[in-house]
């Protein structure tokens, strides 16, 4: 060439690396999925037409998942559900079968099943291909491995315990013949690299957890997921990022949905073993990690659509599930106000998806958050998402349908919520109800369970309204269906509540069968009695169901009509928080605070609490004085110019945040002696004492971070589980008496040697430890100075020994009564415990005396020298004599 320049060598495209049909259209779709859908499905079906008379496959393929994005963006689900299918078969046969499909080839028609709710056929479609592909490749090819986690997943969360045992044991078995357990950690790049567990092992710690939660086993699964934390705990230790912020989208999607994952359902542990506040703090810490994860996401540009093709997973459908097990975790708790703006989070992401009104989860999540506005009484917010689920329920399953029927009839409990519900809104509701029913009775027959819950709205509704001759039947029809199912009431309460009615309904009944009627109400309140006893009997004790009950008891002897309005209203709603008197419309005068409702009747009242709220400084956190709500420290201040007993504790049992905040700032506990009788034994001699409970006894010492001295003084019914809960919340303690609690043992003190810092131990006459108990302790505590193992008869000299050794910070050493120590453990405390101040050896017998002349030259105070003590003896001859003289 001029210039002498070389030519271009253009490579040879007979030698360029073919590109699979479907292959290509994925990356032509991946181009083009920014762009929306100018065309109508008209020109898509005539090129779906073209594509089948020219046998073109790309056309073919590409031409099926237009169609199926564009009835998408049109919200028809069963198209574009159809559409997906076919296009999956298409790319079956053109990769040759489904053991060569990739995973971007499955995403879409995943997707589409995720979005529409159809779980089981996820699950379905991931087992067949993991079977194909087992026939082709065998069980433990590294390429089934995230077929076989699809499983998996869809067990988990379709509560198949056995299926996800035996999946869960697959995966684990892929991974660990595939992947190295430890892997290198560069991120961030600068600095040294360091090696940590390969995150897919972690990975399989999340899973176990997930499948011990679903056994209810809550210790085990919290042990599992306790490696999540770890593990993440260990490389911020190193300075390194566990979000791998400068690596690729895979690897910190893969980072974030490990850790979060793991920690939420930490949280889940924590609360199934009762540790309230840690569970929800934990779960809010994972449900932060998924939130971050969704942003990412949305930031690479990765949408819930069913055109998405990325390996990388988008997580919305996790986030939401973290956002239903929150709300579910706080409507346990009674705390309805937190949990409806946690729902509306939940609504918001899956509302992102156009086929949201084809998806069952949507449906019942506007159906929960629907009965948290009517347990909050936000009536008309209730109503709207009564009509909106109604709507999205007839496009998912028909207008004339059962989940229809549902809908009215939950609907038309909302009366209930009203104290004097106005004719319009009584007929409204019963119009709905008998709508419910209708459409009811033409799918099942009349003694069908299925329609308990209308038989008992329409009954109650119309004997409230007075018309007990059509209330009554109904009532009867529900009084039968139950006694023949008793599970087919879903809560024992609205079982109460209808049979109850139908009592007040015999009562008020105007007919020459009085005394029969009366023998129907007492039966019909016996039964309720029963039912309440029962629910007593496994732990939901309801004192005042029991009093109402027996009040309408008496009104049946007296032959006095029972009023047929009273209960309709709930018990908290009946008052004013301001004046007491009977509320006439508590939905309008409410106040929503974050610590509940404050219920209020009328203007007047509402303007007077007010009024109040904002001249009063008092301690609640939404206080509206000038200088806000008094702060922590302030009210710590104040108190620590009274004792701390008793006072503290009055104060602290008058407010629940003065009661944190007793707990958050003091430093030392002292339990009294506890001496838990429970009575003679039936199995032996003796007699039996209660423990204290575990569970019990962690919450209480999690709420006090700050503590630091602990005493368990001869409270008898001390054990092992009370030295767990020091050693997993305690770490920091330095002062702690377990002096006369005899059910201590070595797995005890094995927790306690977890307190490293201590620096006092009172082991006085805990009989049962022995010396692995105390080399535990001399390994775990090097900066004790002050041990009392008096009285402990299992200590022998290898135990001081070992005490000798690991505590060489000794300054005071009580072993008096240790029967078996002898010469040998008393020289190893002496040479090694150069700072030793006091030693006790009384009772110890068999230590020689030339041992104890020498201990006495080289501590300063030692007990129990014999020619030290005064006998009593000598002391009485000496009194006498002088009497004497």
């Amino acid at each position: 060439r001029p210039g002498g320049e070389e030519p271009v060598r253009m490579a040879d495209p007979t030698k360029a690396k073919k590109v699979h049909v479907v292959d290509a259209v994925w990356e032509t779709l991946r181009a083009s999925s920014s762009i929306k859908n100018a065309k109508g499905n008209k020109t898509y079906e005539r090129q779906v037409i073209m594509a089948k008379k020219t046998n073109d496959p790309k056309l073919l393929l590409q031409s099926y998942m237009n169609l199926a994005s564009y009835w998408e963006e049109f919200e028809d689900g069963f198209k574009s559900l159809e559409y997906a299918h076919l296009a999956f078969d298409l790319v079956v046969s053109l990769r040759g079968g489904l053991a060569f499909v990739l995973l971007d080839d499955v995403s879409p028609i995943l997707r589409c099943h995720e979005l529409t709710g159809k779980l089981t056929q996820v699950r379905d479609l991931h087992a067949s291909i993991v079977k194909a592909k087992v026939e082709v490749y065998g069980d433990k090819d590294v390429r089934i491995l995230p077929f076989v986690w699809g499983v998996l997943d869809a067990s988990l969360r379709l509560s198949n315990v056995g299926a996800a045992t035996v999946e869960q044991q697959a995966v684990q078995r892929v991974r660990e013949g595939n992947l190295d357990e430890r892997m290198p950690w560069y991120h961030p790049p600068q600095g040294e690299r360091r090696v940590v567990t390969n995150i897919e092992f972690i990975a399989s710690s999340v899973e176990m957890g997930r499948l011990l939660l679903l056994r209810k086993e809550f210790d085990k699964a919290r042990d599992e997921l306790q490696k999540v934390a770890d593990w993440r705990e260990d490389i911020r230790k190193v300075g390194k990022d566990w979000r791998r912020r400068d690596s690729t989208l895979a690897d910190q999607v893969r980072s974030y949905e490990v850790v979060a994952d793991g920690i939420f359902r930490l949280g889940e542990a924590y609360a199934g073993l009762g540790r309230l506040q840690t569970g929800e703090r934990r779960m809010m810490e994972g449900l932060g990690h998924w939130e971050e994860l969704v942003e990412l996401e949305e930031a690479a540009g990765l949408h819930t659509t069913c055109n998405h093709l990325d390996v990388e997973s988008v997580h919305v459908r996790s986030l939401v599930a973290a956002y239903l097990a929150v709300v579910a975790f706080l409507i346990d708790q009674n705390r309805f106000t937190d949990s409806v703006p946690v729902v509306n989070r939940a609504l918001e992401q899956m509302a992102k998806s156009h086929l949201r009104a084809h998806s069952p989860l949507f449906v019942r999540t506007i159906q929960r958050r629907a009965q948290l506005n009517l347990d909050c009484h936000h009536i008309p917010e209730a109503l709207a998402d009564f009509d909106h689920c109604r709507e999205l329920t007839s496009v998912l399953y028909g207008g004339d349908s059962v989940q229809v029927a549902a809908c009215l009839t939950d609907k038309a409990r909302f009366v209930q919520y009203i104290t004097e519900p106005t004719r319009e809104e009584l007929g409204a509701a019963q119009g709905l109800a008998a709508e419910g029913l209708a459409m009811m009775e033409r799918y099942f027959d009349r003694a069908s369970t299925r329609l308990v819950p209308s038989l008992r709205v329409l009954g109650c509704l119309l004997v409230r309204q007075g018309s007990l001759a059509e209330g009554i039947p109904l009532l009867e029809r529900y009084a039968e269906i139950t006694k023949a199912s008793p599970f087919s009431e879903k809560l024992s309460t609205d079982r109460i509540f209808a049979l109850e009615s139908l009592a007040e309904a015999y009562s008020n009944q105007d007919t020459h069968a009085a005394r029969r009627d009366r023998a129907k109400a007492k039966a019909a309140l016996r039964t309720c009695m029963q039912i309440v006893i029962e629910d007593e009997m496994r732990g939901r004790k309801d004192e005042v169901a029991v009093e109402r009950i027996n009040r309408k008891f008496d009104k049946l002897a007296k032959s006095v009509r029972m009023p047929l309005h009273d209960r309709y209203v709930h018990p908290y709603l009946r008052s004013c928080s301001q004046c007491g008197i009977m509320e006439t419309r508590p939905d309008q005068f409410h106040i929503w605070m974050s610590t509940g409702v404050i219920r209020l009747c009328s203007r007047d009242c509402h303007d007077k609490f007010v009024h109040y709220q904002a001249t009063n400084p008092w301690l609640g956190s939404e206080s509206r004085a000038a200088g806000g709500p008094l702060s922590d420290e302030l009210v710590l201040r104040f108190m620590l110019n009274m004792p701390e007993r008793p006072h503290w504790f009055r104060l602290a049992q008058t407010c629940n945040r003065l009661w944190m905040v007793v707990s958050q700032y003091r430093t030392s506990i002292r339990m009294p002696g506890i001496y838990a009788h429970q009575g003679p034994s039936k199995t032996g001699p003796g007699d039996v004492f209660k423990t204290l409970d575990p569970q019990l006894m962690a919450r209480l010492l999690a709420r006090s971070p700050r503590l630091l001295h602990l005493d368990f003084s001869d409270t008898t019914n001390t054990d092992d589980g009370v030295c767990f809960a020091i050693g997993e919340s305690l770490r920091h303690l330095k002062t702690l008496s377990l002096r006369g609690c005899p059910h201590i043992s070595d797995l005890g003190l094995e927790e306690v040697a977890l307190c490293d810092r201590l620096e006092r131990l009172d082991l006085t006459h805990c009989t049962h430890i022995s010396d692995e108990g105390v080399c535990m302790l001399s390994r775990g505590l090097p900066r004790l100075q002050y041990l009392s193992l008096s009285g402990c008869r299992e200590v022998t000299e290898t135990g001081i020994e070992w005490v000798a050794q690991g505590c060489k910070g000794l300054i005071y050493l009580d072993i008096s009564y240790c029967g078996k120590v002898t010469d040998r453990g008393v020289k190893a405390v002496v040479k090694h415990c150069r700072g030793l101040q006091y030693l006790n050896v009384r009772g110890v017998n068999n230590i020689s005396s030339a041992e104890l002349k020498r201990i006495v030259k080289q501590v300063p105070h030692v007990e129990g020298v014999p020619w030290k003590e005064i006998v009593a003896a000598d002391v009485t001859s000496t009194v006498d004599n002088i009497f004497d003289d």
